[in-house]
């Protein structure tokens, strides 16, 4: 159906020689949109972040750590709390952030992403 309607767009010289009905669907849920980040030092209490601009200071950032075969990855939310230019990269940016609002459950997850990158680190060292 979406490329029928483009193409009746683009192309109003088209006679369809049937009416369409075109369904509509409301979806009520959030889409989020993400950026991958490199991240260059990481803890339990935040993270600096390398990126091409300088981030606010006090400005909320949620930060999702990926683990592969892993379906239910808890956000984290975290506040800019410094930013810092490279030193020795023109036009890159180190921000700080802290994470707020830590539990159990999320030091949990902090600590197996953790531990998998270590593992992967040593695996690719060592091969």
């Amino acid at each position: 159906m979406y490329i029928v309607k483009k193409m009746l767009i683009f192309m109003p010289q088209l006679n369809p020689t049937e009416e369409f009905n075109f369904p509509t669907v409301h979806n009520r849920h959030t889409a989020k949109v993400v950026t991958p980040i490199e991240i260059s030092e990481f803890s339990e209490a935040g993270l600096v972040m390398k990126y091409y601009r300088p981030i606010s200071l006090g400005a909320f950032r949620d930060f999702v750590l990926w683990l592969p075969h892993q379906l239910d990855l808890p956000e984290f939310l975290a506040t800019c709390n410094y930013s810092e230019e490279s030193k020795s990269e023109k036009g890159i940016y180190f921000n700080h952030f802290v994470f707020f609002g830590m539990n159990d459950h999320f030091l949990k997850q902090i600590r197996r992403w953790i531990l998998q990158n270590h593992v992967q680190n040593k695996q690719n060292e060592s091969a």
